[in-house]
């Protein structure tokens, strides 16, 4: 869309994003004539129900409302995945209230309508070969239930997704 305003949310992966910026020179080249604006409002702690924030981050105003975003690349799962198989209905309920919460918090400028969600998964966990790591067998098991739990989610509400564990 011309000049269509993306915001990425979520935790460290998509935070990391701000080192290279390789993914948004890659929107820009694939569609340099649509005017994309990009804003990266990821912060490495944040889950989908819990955004740590300071007690006045939006006393002046919030950035998500004050940049308008028309379209939402979501990066949650990973920080989730801690709580194990246990967590995963817990996980998918918040999923489906942060969506419904944004949805209402920032509708589209131009239409007012509900702003759009891509769903991405959380990555795998990467081996390491030094003895005091974990080898990510356990995790990927983890990540892979959260994986899936967000592949739902975006099927029941048909929105895109995106797997980055596979």
């Amino acid at each position: 869309i011309k000049g269509e305003r993306i915001v990425f949310v979520g935790n460290s992966l998509a935070e990391h994003f701000t080192k290279y910026g390789y993914f948004e020179s890659m929107l820009h080249s694939r569609f340099p004539r649509e005017g994309l604006i990009v804003r990266n409002f990821a912060r490495p702690a944040d889950e989908v129900a819990t955004r740590q924030r300071s007690a006045n981050y939006t006393a002046l105003d919030d950035p998500l409302a004050a940049f308008g975003a028309d379209t939402f690349f979501c990066f949650f799962g990973y920080n989730e995945s801690f709580a194990g198989r246990e967590g995963v209905e817990k996980f998918k309920k918040d999923y489906e209230k942060f969506l419904d919460d944004y949805a209402k918090l920032y509708p589209r400028d131009d239409t007012k309508a509900a702003p759009r969600f891509v769903l991405v998964s959380p990555i795998a966990f990467e081996a390491s070969t030094d003895k005091f790591l974990p080898d990510g067998k356990k995790e990927n098991e983890n990540l892979w239930l959260y994986a899936e739990a967000t592949a739902e989610v975006a099927k029941k509400r048909n929105l895109a997704f995106v797997d980055l564990f596979t």
